[in-house]
């Protein structure tokens, strides 16, 4: 029997696997950096948002607390959890939300989220039952401070991914505006991550600018062709924000 507080959720077993790429995959940078340093977590009530110095502004919403029961058959596990959403601003960006889940053994959490340069990790919910509920997160922000050796790969258009850690980046669309190299360069770029939907991205490169950003990874434009382009990829430090 399920029982639920709020907006009605269907609590999912682990994770199955995403599909794999059918194209060749081709590491990249491995992804061991250095520990951020350790700060306290944020404390962000869901009865009022909280504002940083830096200009972001975090907001909490839509708790949601459940309990089910065990399938008589076996296929999934008694569990509870806790389902929220975070939103994200900071100065000259809309609003970003991402859903967040603490859930029991032998089911998949969601506990880390991305919003642009900055990332959000949940750690927990004190207070769950009461209208002072809390969320104790972290929030850091991407650098420009490189923590991995850079490497050279080449993005083929249609053709094999390259491995970001547990995640692969494919091009599925490269064009110049124009027939000069001035003119703007067009990049589509395809992003898995395990259990996670597909994020699709769309780079223009012009002028000083000569490469693109995903998550805390940089990518630096060395050559172009019709069908490919030659980057150098490195991770880049996260630095914690703080109240």
């Amino acid at each position: 029997m399920l029982r639920c507080c709020g907006l009605a959720l269907v609590l999912t077993a682990c994770a199955t696997k995403s599909s794999e790429p059918s194209a060749p995959v081709v590491e990249a940078p491995p992804r061991d950096v250095p520990e951020e340093p350790a700060v306290a977590p944020l404390k962000l009530s869901f009865a009022q948002p909280l504002k940083l110095g830096s200009g972001v502004t975090l907001r909490a919403e839509h708790l949601v607390i459940e309990e089910i029961a065990a399938d008589p058959s076996g296929s999934y596990p008694a569990g509870s959890g806790i389902t929220l959403a975070i939103v994200v601003e900071w100065p000259g960006s809309a609003p970003i939300r991402r859903e967040f889940s603490l859930l029991s053994s032998g089911y998949a959490s969601q506990q880390d989220g991305w919003f642009g340069p900055y990332r959000v990790e949940v750690a927990d919910v004190q207070d769950a039952h009461r209208r002072e509920a809390t969320v104790l997160l972290r929030l850091s922000k991407v650098t420009d401070v490189a923590t991995t050796v850079p490497q050279v790969v080449t993005l083929i258009k249609q053709q094999g991914a390259v491995a970001l850690g547990d995640a692969t980046v494919a091009l599925v669309g490269l064009m110049r505006a124009g027939r000069t190299v001035e003119a703007p360069l067009y990049l589509d770029t395809e992003y898995r991550v395990p259990g996670q939907a597909t994020e699709m991205q769309r780079d223009t490169i012009f002028g000083a600018a000569k490469g693109w950003r995903w998550r805390d990874y940089r990518f630096t434009v060395l050559e172009e062709g019709a069908e490919s382009v030659k980057v150098e990829v490195v991770r880049v430090r996260m630095a914690p924000q703080v109240d």
